[in-house]
């Protein structure tokens, strides 16, 4: 299975080149110019990971959404997630952040795993759709209980393809 990795947002890259076509009519030539433009990934997997509105502190009972992650696949694949390895972890699918202004601020969070299947490659634990899809959503929440301070915090989350 090979695995194709992404950590960030995918821009489209268009190729433009010049292709000319000539006609003969009886009595003169016809010259014909036009410019072809295509637009292509620049990779299978493109990848969105964004804050929801109107985050708010304190401590939550349920599982208190955060973020929003969206993964699109080129062809279709199985899709998977990961936390960061960067980031200390509770779980596989559980990490801690700290706070950027106070590091003293911590939050546990996870994402929903519900669907998935640890795919485990050496010393990584990604989380893979069962199936091929080409597309794949999923949220990142704070774990119950976990107390939310005002601060600003960074998670980062890696995405990959396999396919066969």
């Amino acid at each position: 299975m090979k695995k194709i990795y992404s950590r960030i947002i995918f821009t489209l890259v268009t190729l433009t080149f010049s292709s000319f076509s000539y006609s003969e009519a009886v009595e003169e030539n016809q010259k014909i110019d036009i410019d072809l433009a295509f637009s292509v990934p620049s990779a299978p997997l493109s990848f969105i990971l964004k804050t929801l509105d109107n985050l708010h502190t304190g401590i939550f009972a349920d599982r208190y959404p955060v973020a929003y992650i969206e993964l699109n696949a080129t062809q279709l694949s199985q899709i998977g997630v990961r936390w960061s390895p960067t980031l200390p972890g509770i779980t596989t699918s559980a990490k801690k952040i700290y706070g950027i202004n106070n590091s003293k601020n911590e939050l546990s969070l996870a994402f929903d795993t519900e669907g998935l299947i640890p795919q485990r490659e050496e010393s990584d634990t990604y989380y893979v759709t069962k199936e091929g899809v080409n597309n794949f959503e999923t949220t990142v929440f704070v774990i119950p209980g976990t107390e939310i301070r005002a601060d600003s915090y960074e998670i980062i989350i890696d995405a990959a393809i396999y396919t066969r």
